[in-house]
């Protein structure tokens, strides 16, 4: 069947075709299945569409999961080799605490160490032939004690005590035995404790108590101070010297 619209416009002259004829020999049943095929189509294209998406997502995911991973066992080795340095030092450093603390120790123990010997060489020497030492007796502090202070005016002074015991034909008399011992360095005061005499015709002896301070501690294990470098001539004083 053919269907033809015709109309004719106010004012025109003749027939005017509204459309080009259309035929529509196919029934509605077949159009339908066509609309659906394409449809179809369309949602297959999509479905692949949102595969391949998901596929890529994952895909990308995995790929920083190994990155992940891989960056993991990096750190761990690395942890791992530290670890083992740090065990193959562990004992230098043990010996090197070890070393340390004996230093420090050293120079707490020796803080107030004093040379007796030196000393007792000091007043023996300054005594000469007035007398004979019998006996001498040497007290310092422990460093880890209250310091002990000098008797006398110096009292506010860390001592160090030597009680000296001298056998002499004659009296001794303070000024003498002060005028003798003057010259050791660090003595702070002398007195007499006792004067005593054996017999009629027995020799004298005397007791002397020397307090002397701190100058007498050697320091023996105590940091030595680095000396200052030299200084650099400068252009000016090379020249003077050029000159």
């Amino acid at each position: 069947m053919t269907s033809t619209a015709l109309a004719r416009p106010k004012g025109a002259k003749g027939l005017v075709l509204s459309g080009d004829p259309i035929v529509q020999l196919l029934p509605p049943a077949v159009r339908d299945r066509t609309k659906n095929r394409e449809f179809r189509r369309i949602m297959v294209l999509l479905i692949v569409l949102s595969v391949a998406l998901v596929a890529a997502g994952v895909a990308f995911g995995l790929f920083r999961t190994i990155q992940a991973q891989v960056a993991l066992d990096a750190a761990n080795a690395e942890t791992a080799r530290l670890l083992a340095e740090q065990e193959i030092y562990r004992a230098d450093a043990a010996v090197a605490d070890v070393v340390e603390n004996t230093h420090a120790a050293q120079s707490l123990v020796s803080t107030t160490e004093v040379d007796w010997r030196a000393l007792y060489q000091e007043i023996d020497d300054r005594i000469g032939s007035r007398g004979n030492i019998m006996n001498v007796s040497f007290r310092s502090d422990l460093p880890w004690q209250p310091a002990s202070l000098s008797p006398g005016p110096f009292h506010a002074v860390p001592s160090v005590s030597v009680a000296v015991t001298v056998q002499s034909p004659s009296v001794l008399t303070l000024a003498e035995i002060s005028d003798r011992l003057a010259t050791i360095p660090g003595l702070l005061e002398v007195s007499f404790a006792s004067t005593s005499r054996a017999g009629v015709d027995g020799d004298f002896v005397t007791v002397v108590d020397l307090t002397f301070d701190e100058q007498l501690y050697i320091g023996r294990y105590t940091p030595a101070e680095e000396e200052a470098p030299a200084a650099t001539p400068t252009d000016e004083s090379t020249e003077e010297a050029t000159q």
